[in-house]
């Protein structure tokens, strides 16, 4: 699990801001890969459950059990130079199982605190493990103590991206609104928020994507 940012970067000068010249010019551009702070899975069919340290993310039902929802955090302040401007960014994921016929995954931008405990599910990890202490659960963003507003995640309703998973494989989540919802209307600076993210598919189709490296690449 990746969120790829192309960032502006001073080319052995100072950037001068948008629509300016570099000193000295041209500015140069440069890829930053990073990968995620934290991760989780939500499991509606009981606000107990997580999977905080598990190997798999889940969106969407297998068969009976529920509804699942991916949580995803990002700290592009820690990783971004705080004179560097975001022009594209784009989320890619990989999809090692999937059940059922083609859905629209999407990728909404979380609007509270959460977190990953040390929960760990075991066999296809499926039915979730007992939340831990500041677990993120389908009813609480801080297990056991604080709750979501709502049960399932407090998160824009217009997703950022949208992308068809038709099978396993790599897929990309692009789209202005994901820089949008990352840092807002303003350039990146070192004091930014880190960028978290909801991912969200329909029934019958379920995604699973294995973890990545927790550390930055």
């Amino acid at each position: 699990r990746e969120l790829l940012a192309q960032q502006r970067r001073i080319a052995g000068g100072t950037y001068q801001g948008d629509l300016t010249s570099c000193t000295p010019s041209p500015c140069g551009y440069e890829l930053a890969t990073l990968s995620p702070v934290k991760d989780n899975t939500m499991y509606a069919s009981s606000g107990t459950l997580s999977n905080g340290a598990g190997e798999y993310l889940f969106v969407g039902r297998v068969n009976t059990s529920g509804v699942k929802r991916a949580l995803l955090q990002f700290d592009l302040a820690g990783s971004i130079p705080a004179n560097a401007t975001i022009t594209n960014a784009k989320l890619q994921l990989e999809a090692s199982l999937i059940s059922g016929g083609t859905t629209n995954v999407t990728v909404n931008k979380v609007l509270a605190q959460w977190g990953e405990g040390t929960s760990d599910a075991t066999g296809d990890e499926s039915t979730g493990a007992a939340a831990t202490t500041n677990d993120a659960t389908w009813t609480h963003r801080l297990y056991p103590g604080t709750t979501w507003t709502t049960s399932g995640g407090q998160y824009n309703a217009t997703a950022s991206a949208t992308t068809a998973v038709t099978g396993t494989g790599t897929y990309l989540w692009t789209s202005a609104a994901i820089i949008s919802a990352s840092v807002g209307s303003r350039p990146i600076t070192r004091g930014s928020p880190s960028s978290t993210y909801c991912c969200r598919s329909g029934w019958p189709t379920i995604v699973i994507a294995t973890k990545g490296s927790r550390s930055w690449s």
